[in-house]
């Protein structure tokens, strides 16, 4: 009786540790070189560095509202984001943007910082969501800084394949007294120099 008290007891944590991984599961996540599952290539942490460039001139930055205040258009932008957690079977892929350039713009941009970016797999796809943990872009009207925030938000989808892209949606609340209670949208789509499938762990 006692040697099936513990089984029985065993068995109970054995079922709640799975239903624990099982949840990090579903977020397991790693970017493969090659469209295999499971992935026999994986980009590794510390050594892997993607670049990105603006698909077209539609990087926009307006107001989120029925007027669609545009604030600034840019033809040109790249990002640089680094790996620094590859991902596994209970962490997803965490990459820190490193660089962010942009050029031939109209407007008012004055400066846009990005954290990190966190890929997170889709079912059944190569592609994955993104979150960021930090985004600020800062815009200058008539000599004030107005500036607009987002953390621990959803970027966009990034579609996996040969020739990946993030298509970026982005909403941020506004972090400065400029018009008030009005909320900003980012949106864009950049493609990237080398392959990315989203594959889970």
């Amino acid at each position: 009786m006692k040697h099936l008290k513990m089984l029985g007891a065993a068995a109970a944590a054995a079922v709640a540790l799975m239903a624990l991984l099982g949840g990090s599961a579903a977020s397991a996540t790693v970017l493969c070189k090659t469209e295999t599952n499971p992935c026999s290539a994986v980009y590794p942490a510390v050594t892997t560095e993607f670049k990105a460039d603006l698909a077209s001139a539609q990087s926009i930055f307006e107001l989120a509202d029925e007027e669609h205040l545009e604030f600034s258009r840019c033809s040109k932008e790249t990002f640089t984001a680094s790996i620094s957690n590859a991902g596994s079977w209970f962490s997803t892929v965490v990459a820190p943007v490193t660089a962010l350039e942009f050029s031939e713009c109209v407007g008012f941009t004055k400066s846009v910082t990005i954290g990190s970016l966190d890929v997170h797999s889709i079912a059944e796809t190569n592609d994955g969501t993104v979150t960021v943990s930090e985004l600020e872009i800062t815009v200058n009207v008539a000599g004030a800084d107005c500036k607009w925030r987002a953390t621990n938000a959803d970027l966009g989808i990034l579609e996996g394949g040969s020739d990946p892209t993030l298509k970026i949606n982005l909403v941020l609340a506004r972090n400065s007294f400029c018009y008030p209670e009005s909320l900003g949208r980012w949106t864009a789509t950049f493609t990237f120099t080398s392959p990315i499938y989203v594959e889970p762990s």
